[in-house]
């Protein structure tokens, strides 16, 4: 069964259906194409591990990630995003959060730019505002 996915350098404006029934798979690339968004089903895939989603056009927020525990590292440079979902605070694999060249306002691009625990705690703190 398909682990690994690489579907980077396509011009796609979508996901093609189905991803979600790919319950084994631990890596999916989609950089380098046109993609606006990221089906939620995405991130119900149980063992995915990487997610790399750099150089498209996504925006202006990804989904809840809430529902990967698996997910470790997340790239998501040089996209469209204005902000950043809460639920990444609900991944405790996550070591790597890559958000470079968004639209994200300075504090949480700053905080974002220190790290997985800068950005936690950015988020964390937030949160209670």
């Amino acid at each position: 069964s398909l682990t690994t996915l690489g579907l980077s350098h396509n011009q796609l404006a979508a996901l093609p259906a189905g991803l979600e029934q790919l319950r084994r798979l631990t890596s999916l690339s989609v950089a380098h194409n046109k993609l606006t968004s990221l089906p939620r089903a995405l991130f119900s895939l149980p063992q995915l591990t990487l997610l790399c989603a750099s150089h498209n056009l996504l925006g202006p927020r990804l989904p809840p990630v809430a529902a990967a525990p698996s997910l470790a590292h997340i790239d998501a440079r040089h996209n469209r995003l204005e902000t950043l979902p809460r639920s990444l605070l609900a991944l405790p694999r996550l070591a790597t959060a890559r958000f470079d060249d968004n639209l994200l306002p300075p504090p949480l691009a700053a905080a974002a730019a220190g790290g997985v625990a800068s950005l936690r705690h950015h988020i964390a703190e937030s949160a209670k505002r």
